[in-house]
């Protein structure tokens, strides 16, 4: 391969592959935004519902709470 030959020419695009090309291009960079907005709020709502696995004081007092006014009923 002579390395002195000129490279190929491309045709240049019409306007109307360019306007297809740009958009095509926006469109997958704003769903790709989207995508990552979308993980990155999943993952923020799991880090901070996951403490929530043990009830806390309060939760527990509330769960506890008419199950006691249950017993003083059959008395």
């Amino acid at each position: 391969m002579n390395p002195s030959a000129p490279h190929p020419h491309h045709r240049r695009l019409t306007r109307a592959e360019v306007r297809r090309r740009r958009r095509s291009r926006a469109i997958r960079r704003v769903a790709g935004l989207t995508v990552m907005l979308c993980v990155a709020a999943g993952g923020v709502s799991f880090l901070l519902t996951r403490h929530a696995v043990v009830p806390s004081a309060s939760a527990a007092s509330a769960i506890s709470m008419p199950t006691q006014s249950l017993s003083l009923i059959h008395i």
